[in-house]
This record gives structure tokens, sequence and C-alpha cells, in this order.
């Protein structure tokens, strides 16, 4: 299941969510309780990713950055085919980004993701996130970023 915000790393608990107001949200048990099925949360932007590496415009390719831009900005890197979720759990997580660059120079986060410090913060927190080794020379020109694994 798919979901705005941060996700735990065990997948059961949206732990924020600013669009939807959650905290802490048990959605796993919930969902679980109410279709008697076992449930796996992901981040939507995540989710979206793997579903592109496996059945869309990112078929063929194992290592892709997805962005998405709606109520707010998202991201999903896929190394390998599977999801990268980083040690913290959310490595493509760009609304941060957005915040801090909106603190440092006072600019309004809503025409952010335009900017040349945006797109710089945004590939620094991606190289962070693959150790610099996997994606390169990208930008937030297009929505899903391709390339080969090494």
């Amino acid at each position: 299941m798919g979901s705005a915000g941060f996700i735990s790393r065990d997948r059961s608990t949206v732990i924020y969510a600013a669009n939807i107001d959650w905290r802490n949200e048990p959605l796993r048990a919930r969902l679980e309780g109410r279709l008697d099925t076992p449930v796996t949360i992901e981040n939507d932007a995540n989710a979206a990713g793997l579903a592109e590496v496996r059945f869309g415009a990112a078929r063929g390719f194992d290592c892709v950055l997805y962005v998405t831009l709606s109520t707010g900005i998202g991201a999903g890197i896929i190394l390998d085919g599977k999801i990268y979720h980083g040690k913290n759990g959310a490595a493509a997580e760009v609304s941060p980004a957005v915040r801090r660059i909106s603190a440092e120079t006072g600019l309004d986060p809503a025409g952010l993701e335009g900017s040349p410090a945006f797109q710089k913060a945004f590939q620094q927190n991606a190289r962070h996130a693959t150790d610099g080794s996997s994606l390169k020379d990208f930008s937030l020109k297009g929505h899903i970023f391709q390339n080969r694994c090494s």
C-alpha cells in the first residue's frame, strides 16, 4: 500500500504525512484488520518508482530515480530493481531539502523546485543516498531518471 509521508523502517506505520495530518498512524495494522491479508506500507513515490521499473516507462532499467510532483515533491530511488531506503528509511525524501533551502535562502518553498539551488541540493541528496556511484548528471527536467547500475 502506498502512502504519502515518512514510513517506519518495518513498513508498518506512517510516521508523518503532512498533507493528510497523520502522525504515527498504524496503517498496516488497520488495513490487515479490515482486509484479512498481509499488508506492507511503502512511501507512495517509492511504490510508484518500483511500479515503473516493473511495469512501466522504466522497464528494462534496474537503477531509477523517480520524481513525482503533486501535493508535494516526492521521489523514489530504485537500485538493482529494489527500493533503496537508505540508513534512515527515507533516502529519497525531497521535502526536507526544500525546507532547508527555504530556511537558508528565505525563498518561498512553493517555487523552489525549479530553482538552481533546489536542483543542486536535490542532486547532492541523491548522490549522498547512493554513495554517488549509481546516479549521475540528473536534473528535475523529467520525472524518471534511468541509469544502468554499474
